[in-house]
């Protein structure tokens, strides 16, 4: 066998045993790719998690945001300095459906938390005095106005304390009024009491509100 026979023998064999041999390049761990995604990424992603797990679990919170938007077409202006417990349903329905509200009224159930035994009128908008809502509610005992509710959708807390602010100044109190230790603004008024919350809940499927109350009625927890 010639000399170049024998290099051709070794090369072959040394293309062989490549060919048949495991990779000896490493792979890179999943550590390593992960370490490669940027961070705004992975802060995104993890903010999408998150928010499809608070959904998963609140299919009711998420029906009603969905009903209100579909159904509130409205934007409602009124200062609440205007209303009083002299206030009657049919005084609150004229005004609403004046605004091209359409009130729904029902009898509210003897062991309600707000006017037990009364009654509550209540319409989805599209926004109050300015700020993005969710709906309205109003209620009476004795065919006189107790209470007014507007929640607002957890992105439009911010807009509704600014438009507090400016339609009310500064609030009068800080604290106070239940709902346990949580920190409350209030205003008083001259023929009630207005009440909101200056920080969001955690929950971004959980409505933020501004309550008024007829004075004598500001005792009461709020729903």
């Amino acid at each position: 066998m010639s000399q170049s026979d024998g290099m051709n023998i070794s090369c072959h064999a040394n293309i062989i045993a490549t060919m048949t041999s495991p990779a000896t390049t490493p792979l890179p761990s999943p550590r390593s790719a992960f370490s490669r995604i940027p961070l705004w990424r992975m802060v995104l992603l993890m903010y999408v998690l998150a928010v499809s797990l608070v959904v998963a679990f609140q299919p009711e919170n998420v029906k009603q945001h969905v009903h209100s938007f579909r159904n509130g077409k409205v934007d409602v202006t009124l200062d609440v300095r205007q209303l009083s417990a002299a206030l009657s349903e049919a005084d609150i329905r004229a005004r609403m459906e004046g605004k091209g509200v359409a009130m729904k009224c029902r009898n509210e159930p003897g062991d309600a938390a707000i006017a037990p035994g009364g009654r509550s009128c209540f319409a989805d908008i599209r926004s109050f005095n300015g700020a993005g809502s969710l709906w309205i509610v109003f209620w009476f005992s004795n065919d006189h106005l107790i209470q007014m509710k507007v929640d607002h959708p957890w992105w439009k807390h911010i807009p509704m304390v600014f438009s507090l602010l400016d339609d009310y100044g500064a609030p009068t109190h800080w604290r106070g009024l239940g709902r346990g230790d949580k920190t409350l603004m209030s205003w008083n008024l001259k023929q009630g009491v207005l009440v909101s919350e200056p920080i969001p809940s955690w929950n971004v499927l959980q409505w933020s509100s501004a309550v008024w109350m007829a004075q004598g009625d500001s005792g009461k927890i709020l729903r």
